[in-house]
């Protein structure tokens, strides 16, 4: 029996396969959907405890505390953003000159 006498899976059992394949793609839809729940939920459980910090931080905590730490909280992600952009307008550039 040559390469001509072989006949696949696919070809014997065609419904079978089909719900083979169906099963499948259930079962990965369903772990795909439990894996974002999962995350949405940690995410969201990660939010509720950083605000229930924040509001007790708030209320123990003199103001002027409270402004120099969001000021500095923008400082910090000012200097990474602009960085970082720099940092991609630097790399064009370099590619540019290079290509050129």
């Amino acid at each position: 029996m040559g390469e001509e006498g072989k006949v696949t899976f696919a070809e014997k059992h065609p419904r079978l396969n089909f719900l083979l394949g169906l099963i499948f793609i259930v079962l990965l839809a369903v772990i795909v959907l439990w894996v974002i729940k999962f995350i949405f939920s940690f995410i969201g459980d990660g939010i509720n405890s950083a605000t229930l910090f924040l509001k007790k931080f708030v209320n123990n905590t003199d103001k002027v505390i409270v402004v120099a730490m969001i000021t500095g909280s923008v400082s910090i992600v000012g200097v990474i953003f602009s960085s970082m952009i720099a940092r991609v307008v630097d790399y064009r550039y370099n590619v540019k000159k290079y290509l050129v």
